[in-house]
């Protein structure tokens, strides 16, 4: 029989191991978020990909295995599960050159 997990106090969150690549690799790089959140996923990124944006980023989108795109921010963090597998690809934003769009994809690892 499993485990249950453990509960949560509130505002307490898990560490999470996750696996992201940039479109431009081969090979994707494990990436442990210390808590679930934007900033903390935006700073391991930039940690572990040097050319990344961090401080120019005007939208982060994610697109589901199912090609659901949606806005992603603070509150969709819950949505990134342990060893989810995802692509990045940083575009320049069309509306201010000066900026970045993140993208980030879901691969199917099943």
């Amino acid at each position: 029989m499993k485990p249950l997990p453990k509960k949560l106090a509130f505002g307490e969150t898990e560490k999470c191991l996750i696996f992201v690549k940039l479109c431009s690799q081969k090979v994707f790089s494990p990436i442990q978020l210390q808590t679930k959140t934007l900033d903390e996923l935006l700073n391991r990124l930039k940690d572990k990909f040097p050319e990344f944006p961090s401080k120019k980023i005007s939208h982060i989108y994610f697109k589901t295995c199912k090609d659901l795109i949606f806005y992603f921010d603070e509150e969709m963090m819950d949505q990134i599960l342990p060893n989810h597998v995802i692509e990045i690809d940083i575009e320049v934003d069309p509306d201010d050159p000066t900026m970045h769009c993140l993208n980030m994809n879901e691969i199917n690892h099943d």
